[in-house]
């Protein structure tokens, strides 16, 4: 991978939760937090479920399918998507969710 990528990025939220909510790849707020969802996409995330009475941090594991920036905020390439595969599905494995988005 980039050896000059960004951050490690891995999940905010409750490692209970019953819904997860995964993303392609940090962003620049992402980034520089080191958490995911928390630049524009993640408010708009945030006031999503705060209008229905949740709590993204409460009721949700929040992660990426790339855990680390790709340079120059591009998108991920496959290989790079292929080589975060097995992360994801472990991490799905391990708090089984009833909600995949």
């Amino acid at each position: 991978l980039e050896s000059d990528g960004g951050r490690v990025v891995t999940f905010r939220g409750d490692t209970k939760a019953r819904v997860m909510i995964i993303g392609e790849a940090p962003g620049a707020e992402e980034d520089k937090l080191g958490v995911p969802f928390v630049g524009r996409a993640g408010k708009l995330l945030d006031e999503i479920f705060a209008s229905v009475t949740l709590s993204t941090n409460r009721h949700c594991y929040v992660t990426n399918v790339v855990k680390r920036r790709p340079l120059n905020n591009r998108d991920p390439t496959a290989r790079e998507i292929e080589w975060y595969r097995g992360y994801l599905r472990e991490e799905i494995r391990l708090l089984d969710p009833a909600i995949v988005v």
